[in-house]
């Protein structure tokens, strides 16, 4: 069964079922705790010990995630800023990076040092940046308190209990957790995605380039640094944590709000599979 420790293989098999199954009752429900649940067994295989790092380069993958992607991300949200897209994705530009960076780096051959330093740091921003962001950009749409519940829920509250998990955890188990967050909402929104074909196209090629386009960049540029520092820092160039941005914009704003971040989920597969195969 070793496919199932692949997070591309087991999220590919979700929005195929997602697509062939459609909407199945309290979707969302299920969603929300499958994601609890996969983030706290995730950040579980991470040890919050803020020692011996490189300053330097975990600020500099800092600001590759949250002021450059995060900066495309806002900047391709301008042509959808009278739809529902809107909200999504700037939900998806408000977010942490995607707990997978860390595996995915070690499968690459990047400087896991960094990448792990560097996460910690983000989830901890995440708890004061996600709910600042989506709050100056969306004031008029969400209730402060209902944002605040909802970024205590899905980031603070597996962080604090991942600290009681005393054991590691395979990736067979945490990918089966990501598939019942991909699954239900993909069946939620499938019939969205043959509603307006233009307005889709234009989203997935945003998409595209805002996840294959931008971790390619990035790690061209940073090859300065030294091949695994490149590949570190193309991880936090290409990834937000799309599972919390899908359940967070759907509870927030509607299913339609979570198309953003389905369509980047898709391209953030084709990246995994790019980077584990060792093309660029």
């Amino acid at each position: 069964m070793k496919f199932l420790s692949s997070f591309t293989f087991v999220v590919g098999i979700a929005v195929v079922a997602g697509f062939v199954v459609g909407k199945v009752p309290y979707g969302n429900e299920i969603a929300t705790v499958a994601l609890i649940i996969a983030m706290t067994l995730s950040i579980s295989n991470i040890p919050f010990k803020l020692s011996d790092f490189d300053k330097r380069k975990v600020g500099i993958a800092l600001v590759i995630n949250y002021i450059f992607l995060t900066g495309i991300i806002l900047a391709f949200s301008i042509p959808f800023r009278h739809t529902i897209f809107f909200s999504g994705m700037v939900a998806m530009a408000a977010a942490p990076p995607a707990v997978a960076v860390l595996p995915l780096t070690r499968i690459a051959g990047g400087n896991e040092h960094l990448s792990l330093f560097a996460l910690i740091l983000s989830y901890i921003a995440a708890i004061f940046i996600m709910p600042f962001l989506i709050y100056i950009f969306l004031a008029k749409l969400v209730s402060i308190f209902e944002l605040l519940k909802s970024v205590a829920l899905l980031i603070l509250l597996p962080m604090l209990l991942s600290r009681f998990v005393k054991k590691d955890v395979s990736n067979e188990m945490i990918n089966a957790f990501f598939f019942f967050v991909i699954f239900p909402i993909i069946g939620a929104n499938r019939n969205l995605f043959f509603a307006d074909a233009k307005i889709l196209a234009m989203l997935s090629i945003l998409m595209a380039l805002r996840t294959i386009g931008s971790g390619a960049l990035i790690k061209k540029v940073m090859k300065k640094f030294g091949e695994r520092d490149a590949i570190s820092y193309s991880m936090f160039a290409a990834f937000k944590n799309e599972g919390l941005v899908m359940i967070l914009s759907a509870s927030l704003f509607g299913g339609e709000a979570a198309i953003p971040a389905i369509l980047a989920t898709l391209f953030e597969l084709g990246w995994v599979a790019i980077v584990e195969a060792g093309v660029l």
